[in-house]
C-alpha cells in the first residue's frame, strides 16, 4: 500500500513522489453551522474547497460534495486524502464554503484559516517527533473554528485532522492470509448447529483444554466454503485489533465478534468419502446461554449494490424490491431472523389466513422471515421483551433468592440502550465512511434462565449479546485505504455510510424509547386496557372488544357485554384478575401490577371470508402512565387460531420503576448530553390517544406521529456532542 497524495500537490512539495518517512496528515470535514442566507430564493446548497498553504504556495487538497437544501447546517461527513505531515511550524489550511448554483457563480459564504498544529492539537502533535517510528492513527479532537466574510462571523465548520502512518494497513488482498487454528483443540467430530437467519451452516466447537477465561463453548465453527467472502474482512481486523488505536477504528472493531482463524474439522454428518471442513472459528453467542434469545437486524435501507462485491444487477434489482416491501425502506433496518422466539410470537401464524401451518416446509419458513422483515421496530423489540412466560415466574417466595423475569429483562434493555447508544457514537466518530451492506446487527440474551439476586448487576449486564457481523458484502475501509481512493469511490461509500449509521441510530434511539415507555415510568400507571382483537396473517387484525381496568386489585372479575364490545346487546366477556406485587429492597423496580388474563368467552365470528364461524383472538395489554408526558407498556398474549371461547391463563407484568433518571444514565454515559432535559423532545410515547376514530380504534391508542421529531433530536443531539468544541 503506497501512501497518498493530494494530486493538486507540487511535485517537490511531496518529495518527488517518493514514499515520506514522515506520517500523513487526514482532514475530516463533518459538517458546518452557518448563521446568514447567502441564497435569496430558497434554501442554501453549501459545499467546502479544503487548500493547503505551506511555505507560500498553496493549492486545492480536496472538496467536499454539495449539501442540497443543507441550508443552515450542511453536513458532508467528508474525509480529504492524506498528506505529507511536514511537523511542526507554519503549515495551514484554509477552508472556504460556498453555496453551489445551478445557474450562474457560486456564492461566497466565508472561510476559516486554521494552521495545521491547532487542527491536530497537543495530544497529537506530540506523538510525532522526526525519526521517531510512527506505528498509530493519532486522531485530533474534533473542533469548530468561525467562518469569516469581511471580518463578520458567519458561521462554523468543524474539522478534524488525523496522523496516520505512511506504511500500514490498507486495502484487503485479493488473496487474504489464512490463519491457521489446530483443530485437535476440538473435540472431533463436530455437530451442526439450527440458526434463524442467515444462509451459512454453524458447527458446534468444544475445546478440550480451554484458556483462562474461556468455557468449552468458547468458539463456534461458520462453514467458511459459504462464507469466503467474509474472510478478508475478519483477517484484516485480526490485524487492525494488534495496531494500536486499531488504525483509528478502535471504538467500532470493539463490536466486532472475537476471530481465531480457520480450523479444518470433520464434521458429524460428513459421509465417508466427504473432505474435511474448514471453518471460521468465532466467539460463540450461545456459550453459556441455556436459551438464547437473539435477533439478527440486517442494517440499512439499502442492503444491495449491482456489481459490488460479484452481486448481478438481476440479483441487486431482486433486493432492492425486498428492501422497499420491508421495514428497510421504512426505518433503515429489518429483523432477518429471531432465535428463541417467545410462544406469543410462535402463535402469530403468518399462514394461518391460507389455512396452512407455519411449519409447512419451506413456504412456511418464507413467510415466517417476511413477516419478520415487515416487523417495525417497536414490534420486534417488543416480543424481544415478552417474558411473562419464559423465563418462568419463580414464585413471590422465591424473589427473595432470584430475580423475576421482569427485573431480568429491565437491566437487558437498559444494557442495550446504553451499548447501542454507545455503537451508534463509534459510527459517528469512525474517521473514514465505510461500506457494509446487508451487514447486520445481533442482539440476544439467556431466557432460558434467572440470575440469583446475589449476583452482581455487572455479571448480569454482561451476559447481553450485542455486536456487529456479517461481512459477506463488505469493505474494511482504513484511513490509508481511503486516500487512494478515487472521488467518485470516496462519495459511494460515504452513501452507503450515511445508510448503515442512520440504521444504527434508529435502532438505538427505538431502544432507549421502549426502555422509557416501559421501564421508565416511577409514577405509577392510570389504566390498564384490554383489546381483544382476531389476528389476521394477511391483513389488518379485526377488532373484537375493549375492556378498561382501573388500577385496583381485582380477583377474577368478568367484564360483560357493552363493557366489552360496547354494544347492548351481545353475551361477550372477558375474565381477569389483577394484584400488586412488591418487589424486594435494592431492586431496580418498586414492583409491578399483576394482570392475569384468563379467559374470554361468545367472540365474534371474524373469519367468515375464510367460510369458517370462529376467530383468532389475540389480546394487546396496553397501561397508560399518570403523569406526563404520557409513557406506555404494551404485550400481547398467545393467539388461539379458530376459536370463539378462548382460555389464556397468562400473566403480564406492568413495572413501576424504583426511581427516575434511569434512561437519562444509560444515554449520558454513551454521549454527555444525550439523554438531556426535555427528555420528551427526544423519547416520545410510544402511544397517543385518539379521540375522533370509530369505535375500534376510540380510547385505544396508536403509533405517536412525533417520533420522528424523536429521532430528529435525538440524532441533533448525537451529532451536536460527539462533534462538539475541544
Amino acid at each position: 500500500m503506497g501512501c497518498c497524495t493530494s494530486a493538486n500537490a507540487p511535485k517537490k512539495d511531496v518529495g518527488g513522489g517518493k514514499v515520506s518517512s514522515n506520517p500523513f496528515l487526514v482532514v475530516r470535514v463533518p459538517r458546518a453551522e452557518l448563521l446568514k442566507d447567502f441564497d435569496g430564493y430558497g434554501k442554501m446548497d453549501p459545499y467546502a474547497v479544503v487548500k493547503w498553504i505551506e511555505g507560500g504556495k498553496e493549492w486545492e487538497l480536496s472538496r467536499t460534495k454539495t449539501d442540497w437544501n443543507g441550508h443552515f447546517t450542511p453536513k458532508w461527513e467528508h474525509t480529504c486524502p492524506g498528506h505529507p505531515y511536514p511537523g511542526h511550524g507554519t503549515t495551514e489550511l484554509e477552508v472556504t464554503v460556498w453555496e453551489s448554483n445551478i445557474v450562474g457563480s457560486h456564492g461566497f459564504c466565508g472561510n476559516a484559516r486554521i494552521s495545521v498544529d491547532a487542527l491536530l492539537g497537543e495530544k497529537a502533535r506530540k506523538a510525532f517527533s522526526p525519526g521517531k517510528d510512527f506505528i498509530a492513527v493519532e486522531m485530533g479532537q474534533p473542533q469548530a473554528f468561525p467562518l469569516l466574510n469581511e471580518g463578520e462571523t458567519i458561521g462554523h465548520i468543524h474539522m478534524q485532522g488525523l496522523l496516520v502512518p505512511c506504511h500500514g494497513t490498507g486495502a484487503a488482498s485479493t488473496e487474504p492470509k489464512r490463519t491457521p487454528v489446530d483443530a485437535a483443540k476440538f473435540e472431533a467430530p463436530v455437530a451442526r448447529v439450527e440458526v434463524s437467519g442467515g444462509t451459512a451452516p454453524f458447527f458446534r466447537l468444544q475445546l478440550r483444554e480451554p484458556e483462562p477465561g474461556q468455557s468449552p463453548a468458547y468458539f463456534i465453527g461458520k462453514d467458511l466454503s459459504r462464507a469466503l467472502d467474509e474472510l478478508p474482512f475478519y483477517e484484516q481486523v485480526m490485524q487492525l485489533k494488534n495496531t494500536p488505536g486499531g488504525g483509528g477504528l478502535g471504538p467500532l472493531i470493539n463490536f466486532m465478534f472475537e476471530y481465531a482463524g480457520i480450523a479444518t474439522c470433520k464434521t458429524q454428518d460428513a459421509k465417508p468419502d466427504e473432505p474435511l471442513k474448514d471453518l471460521l472459528v468465532l466467539r460463540s453467542l450461545f456459550d453459556g446461554a441455556d436459551k438464547l434469545r437473539m435477533l439478527d437486524i440486517k442494517i440499512g435501507q439499502k442492503t444491495s449494490q449491482a456489481g459490488w462485491q460479484g452481486k448481478s444487477r438481476i440479483a441487486s434489482l431482486r433486493q432492492n424490491v425486498i428492501d422497499g416491501l420491508t421495514n428497510s425502506a421504512a426505518e433503515g433496518f429489518r429483523l432477518e431472523g429471531f432465535d428463541g422466539r417467545p410462544p406469543t410470537l410462535k402463535s402469530m401464524d403468518p399462514l394461518l389466513d391460507f389455512g396452512l401451518d407455519n411449519s409447512a416446509g419451506k413456504l412456511g419458513k418464507k413467510a415466517l422471515r417476511f413477516m419478520f422483515q415487515q416487523m417495525k421496530g417497536i414490534e420486534l423489540f417488543t416480543h424481544f421483551l415478552d417474558v411473562h412466560q419464559e423465563p418462568e415466574d419463580p414464585g413471590k417466595e422465591a424473589l427473595a433468592t432470584v430475580l423475576s423475569p421482569t427485573e431480568l429483562v429491565e437491566i437487558i434493555l437498559h444494557e442495550a440502550a446504553m451499548r447501542l447508544a454507545n455503537l451508534a457514537v463509534a459510527c459517528s466518530q469512525c474517521p473514514v465512511p465505510q461500506k457494509w451492506i446487508g451487514s447486520s446487527v445481533a442482539i440476544g440474551f439467556d431466557c432460558g434462565k434467572l440470575p440469583l439476586r446475589s449476583t452482581p448487576e455487572a455479571d448480569i449486564r454482561k451476559t447481553l449479546r450485542l455486536h456487529i457481523f456479517d461481512w459477506g458484502r463488505s469493505e474494511l475501509n482504513t484511513v490509508l485505504n481511503n486516500g487512494t481512493l478515487s472521488e467518485k469511490d470516496r462519495q459511494d461509500r460515504a452513501e452507503f455510510w450515511r445508510y448503515y449509521v442512520g440504521g444504527i441510530e434508529r435502532l438505538a434511539w427505538r431502544a432507549a424509547n421502549m426502555y422509557h415507555n416501559h421501564f421508565g415510568n416511577n409514577q405509577g400507571w392510570s389504566e390498564v386496557i384490554l383489546k381483544l382483537v382476531d389476528f389476521d396473517s394477511a391483513s389488518e387484525n379485526d377488532f373484537l372488544g375493549l375492556v378498561k381496568i382501573p388500577l385496583k386489585e381485582a380477583m377474577k372479575k368478568t367484564a360483560k357485554g357493552q363493557e366489552v364490545t360496547g354494544q347492548v346487546k351481545g353475551g361477550s366477556t372477558i375474565t381477569y384478575s389483577l394484584e400488586w406485587r412488591e418487589l424486594p429492597q435494592g431492586s431496580r423496580l418498586h414492583g409491578a401490577w399483576r394482570v392475569r388474563i384468563l379467559r374470554a368467552r361468545a367472540l365474534g365470528c371474524k373469519d367468515l371470508n375464510q367460510l369458517r364461524t370462529t376467530s383468532d383472538p389475540q389480546i394487546e395489554v396496553i397501561a397508560i402512565s399518570t403523569g406526563e408526558p404520557i409513557q406506555a407498556f404494551r404485550q400481547f398474549t398467545t393467539v388461539k387460531a379458530r376459536c370463539n371461547d378462548p382460555e389464556w391463563n397468562e400473566t403480564f407484568e406492568i413495572p413501576v420503576a424504583a426511581q427516575k433518571g434511569e434512561v437519562q444514565a444509560a444515554l449520558n454515559s454513551a454521549c454527555p448530553g444525550l439523554g438531556a432535559d426535555p427528555l420528551g423532545q427526544v423519547l416520545p410515547s410510544d402511544f397517543v390517544p385518539q379521540q375522533d376514530s370509530p369505535r375500534e380504534k376510540l380510547d385505544t391508542y396508536r403509533l405517536n406521529t412525533d417520533e420522528e421529531k424523536g429521532l430528529q433530536e435525538f440524532k441533533k443531539r448525537l451529532e451536536t456532542q460527539v462533534h462538539s468544541v475541544s
